[in-house]
This record gives C-alpha cells, structure tokens and sequence, in this order.
C-alpha cells in the first residue's frame, strides 16, 4: 500500500494499530422500549495520533524541517501542533472534507489547507514508480 511512497528518500513511515473487537451498543430507534442492543464489530485504532505527535514534536525541536504539515482531523493533536508552532515552526493542517476545521485546530496551527479533489489529483505520484529494488509499482486505474 505505501511502496510508492516507500520510494521518497528520507521519508519514515511510524505506524500505529487498530485492534478489532466487539461490543454490544444501543440501537438508534425512538420508538423501540425498553432500547435494544446489539452487537457489533469495532475497532479502535491505537497509537498512531500519539506516534504522530511524538515525532513532530521530536523533529521539531531537532529543527529536521522547516515546515510542518499534518493530515489529520484529529482535534488530539491541537496541543502538540500548538507546542510545536509555539517553538517557531510553522505547521499546517490539512483539511480532508468539504467541512471548515473547528476553531481549536485553526487556533492551533499557522495555516489550514482543504484537500480538494483537484489538489489531490494533482498530487498523485506518476502511472509508473520504480520502487528501490528496481520493481515498477502502478497506479491502479481507479486512482485516476
């Protein structure tokens, strides 16, 4: 899934994890007394908010970029987007959806971008990567 990415150098990839379970949760229905549960399939992803924070934070203060910019619409990471804008470091936001970011997000980071479906386009690696062991990697045609 990230082997084109895999191709840019200095770039590292810090993965987090979801873990699946289930659990049983109230049914959205008015009318329905007493309210009935089911049980459904969950999963809860762990660390990755944390492992983002912490390396932005980490690379900030060894000064290893310029200019941050975090994709993500995750409100968790206002603090260490603050803290690390706070050190002098510009750090952007990405904004996924046609939404506006909330007010926390906006106050905490230097800009905010909406990823439109255009700038995404634009920004997709070519039809054919050549990965470092020399394997062509392709864009599949849905991508497009």
């Amino acid at each position: 899934m990230f082997s084109a990415l895999a191709t840019v150098s200095g770039l590292h990839f810090h993965y987090g994890r979801f873990l699946p379970k289930q659990k049983w949760r109230p049914v959205v229905h008015p009318a329905w007394q007493p309210p009935v549960k089911v049980e459904v399939h969950d999963t809860e992803e762990k660390g990755s908010d944390v492992n983002l924070a912490s390396h932005l934070l980490n690379d900030a203060h060894h000064d290893r970029f310029d200019t941050a910019f975090v994709v993500s619409q995750d409100t968790d990471l206002c603090e260490p987007i603050r803290m690390v804008k706070e050190m002098g470091k510009p750090v952007g936001v990405a904004w996924l959806d046609g939404q506006r970011p909330g007010q926390r997000m906006v106050k905490a980071s230097s800009f905010v971008r909406q990823v439109t479906y255009q700038r995404l386009k634009a920004a997709q690696f070519p039809e054919r990567v050549m990965a470092r062991n020399g394997k062509i990697i392709e864009r599949p045609d849905t991508w497009v």
